[in-house]
């Protein structure tokens, strides 16, 4: 978030968020998340002024039907304030888990991870902050991968 502060997912359980402050050693709890999972992708971004913790996507284990639920659900956090509630933003068009998510000049990303249905995922989406909706974008991965994307601006003068 800044330089002493911190945010913290307790993803599988608890959906408990934690804001830390390094300088005074406070800690906050904000509000819980909406959903229970595990492995979900996440972003702190900066719109209008506001810093926002972006969520999207997790698993979890259905003992009732004894198989792994994938999860499309993204929600957002204004953590600008210790009592803002998370608003539900559009689906993913895959449910994923083990995914990146990063702020790009194109939007919010969310790449790469495991999908439901075919088992992995080369698809990268854009969120549309405006609205709350998420488009597949071109070209897709050649191949996929889970828990290491990074993202580097490239200058155009080494091309």
């Amino acid at each position: 978030m800044d330089e002493a502060n911190f945010v913290l997912i307790e993803d599988h359980r608890t959906s408990k968020v934690w804001k830390y402050n390094a300088t005074d050693q406070t800690v906050t709890q904000l509000q819980k998340t909406s959903s229970i999972g595990y492995h979900s992708g996440c972003v702190i971004v900066e719109k209008f002024n506001k810093k926002w913790l972006l969520k999207s996507g997790g698993e979890i284990y259905d003992n009732d039907k004894n198989k792994w639920q994938y999860f499309d659900t993204t929600g957002r956090l204004d953590l600008s304030t210790d009592t803002a509630a998370w608003e539900t933003l559009g689906p993913l068009n895959t449910g994923r888990y083990k995914h990146g998510m990063f702020e790009t000049k194109f939007g919010i990303i969310a790449v790469g991870g495991y999908g439901s249905g075919s088992g992995d995922t080369r698809k990268i989406e854009v969120l549309d902050w405006d609205k709350k909706s998420w488009s597949y974008i071109e070209p897709s991965l050649t191949t996929y991968s889970v828990w290491s994307y990074g993202v580097v601006e490239v200058p155009a003068s080494i091309f």
